[in-house]
């Protein structure tokens, strides 16, 4: 279903301009690949995609998109898709691919560097850009609640200066809430300008996945459930 739908074009319409996207999935669930599906779709009309990988190491991230349908490789390579590698991971031999070696104190300033260089790179005041953080809970578990607060603040904030300077961007926030305190993953929920839910869960031997839409800045928006 998730290689084949596109979940939020079907049924938020895309993306908010400038604003954020919370798909959150529970540890059974698949609901991670809704993201990737949407950008996969995205780089077709010629959007531009930045991966922020806090999760896996390159290769097995990369492995990971393929699942889905989306050549990470062959979309790097040909200028559309980036990976900020929270692994800094060196001399991979993709030229797409940036490796930071970061800690606590300054994991959110060398992160806005990349992000500034790749802007420049790749001339992105020109193109719509997507930018994923695959997955929040492992900078909660890497770095802490309060690194993880501060690095979507200063992303919100960061939106605001872009759309001002003409640049058109939108960030999709990809969660496992399980592994998240929950008022933490509520706090996500008030930020967050679009929201969907997924549930994983076996029943009688059967796997069945719940998605709920449950959040959109429009205003005639209405919560959907789907299985």
């Amino acid at each position: 279903m998730y290689s084949e739908e596109d979940i939020i074009q079907k049924y938020l319409g895309g993306l908010a301009e400038g604003g954020i996207l919370l798909l959150s999935y529970n540890q059974y669930s698949l609901g991670w690949r809704i993201g990737i599906t949407y950008v996969k779709h995205r780089l077709e009309q010629g959007d531009f995609a930045l991966f922020v990988d806090f999760t896996l190491p390159v290769s097995r991230f990369i492995d990971r998109l393929k699942s889905v349908g989306l050549d990470a490789i062959k979309e790097g390579e040909k200028g559309n898709l980036v990976i900020i590698n929270a692994f800094d991971e060196k001399d991979l031999g993709y030229n797409f691919v940036y490796p930071i070696d970061a800690d606590l104190h300054t994991l959110i300033s060398k992160l806005g560097k990349i992000k500034r260089k790749i802007a420049e790179k790749y001339n992105l005041k020109e193109r719509r850009c997507i930018g994923i953080a695959a997955t929040l809970d492992m900078i909660h578990r890497r770095w802490g609640n309060d690194t993880l607060k501060n690095l979507l603040i200063r992303t919100m904030t960061t939106f605001e200066r872009l759309q001002l300077e003409g640049y058109k961007a939108s960030s999709i926030l990809i969660v496992n809430r399980d592994a998240l305190p929950r008022d933490l993953h509520s706090w996500l929920i008030t930020l967050s300008d679009q929201v969907i839910i997924t549930r994983g869960e076996l029943r009688s031997g059967t796997f069945i996945e719940t998605i709920a839409i449950i959040k959109d800045n429009k205003p005639d928006f209405e919560p959907k459930t789907m299985v």
